[in-house]
């Protein structure tokens, strides 16, 4: 089986991918990152204004398909690269390069507490670190005292600061973890609406829904918004039993087996 294809997946909800193609596009979300390393007493726990979407084949989907909202959108990986989409930086807790790297930004942290200017350096530090995450850890959301996170080979876009201070000066390129459970309390989700990854229906290959029914939704609505584009729909059912082979098996239940 493949190790990475040609196609990158954002996971959502069904009413999340309702919103992407009526923007044609993904908005920004703030995504809180925890980082652990040696050099670290505590994770570094920063929020980054990102767009994740994951490059899997679709052999490499049963563990991925129903952990985010179950509502896959495939795009074209050329999209991706035109709009300088990077995989992620993998990196265990104990590597050499991360603990370089946290160590350093440690000391321009000190160096500002003690009024030193060092901001552009910082900027530069926690930029590299929005495209950084841990081999795996923990996953709390999903109950996984240790993920592997390396498995989803994810990949971010996230802006640059002098673009957000060029075009959008109101949006913080980073928020510390309260700041960013501030910002979740008050708009009621992580959303940035005023920051999007734009796409023309053509960059669209694939979509996965739950459900049949979901099939004729979707098929609408995107009949309303591109009559002309037609990507393939499939079900999460007939990925996992004819794409990738499983979830054929049916166990008896107690009263069927006596």
């Amino acid at each position: 089986m493949g190790l990475s294809s040609n196609i990158l997946w954002h996971q959502t909800t069904l009413d999340g991918l309702k919103g992407i193609l009526n923007e044609q596009g993904f908005f920004y979300s703030y995504s809180l990152e925890s980082i652990l390393s040696r050099e670290s007493k505590n994770n570094l726990n920063v929020a980054f204004p990102m767009v994740s979407l994951c490059d899997l084949p679709f052999s490499e989907l049963n563990d991925y398909i129903k952990k985010y909202g179950g509502y896959l959108i495939g795009m074209k990986r050329t999209w991706g690269k035109s709009n300088g989409l990077a995989p992620v930086w993998y990196c265990d807790s104990e590597s050499t390069i991360l603990n370089a790297i946290i160590d350093r930004y440690n000391q321009i942290e000190v160096n500002i507490k003690n009024g030193k200017n060092f901001t552009i350096s910082r900027e530069i530090f926690l930029y590299t670190l929005s495209h950084l995450k841990n081999y795996e850890g923990q996953l709390i959301a999903h109950d996984f005292n240790k993920y592997r996170f390396y498995d989803e080979r994810e990949f971010r876009s996230v802006p640059r600061y002098k673009e957000l201070k060029k075009l959008h000066p109101t949006i913080q390129p980073y928020l510390s973890e309260k700041d960013y459970q501030d910002y979740k309390r008050k708009h009621k989700n992580t959303l940035i609406k005023t920051l999007k990854l734009s796409f023309e229906w053509e960059d669209i290959r694939y979509i996965v829904v739950k459900r049949k029914q979901d099939i004729k939704t979707i098929s609408e609505l995107l009949q309303n918004l591109a009559p002309d584009i037609h990507p393939q729909i499939f079900t999460t059912q007939q990925i996992l039993e004819d794409v990738i082979g499983c979830n054929h098996n049916r166990q008896l239940s107690i009263s069927d087996a006596k």
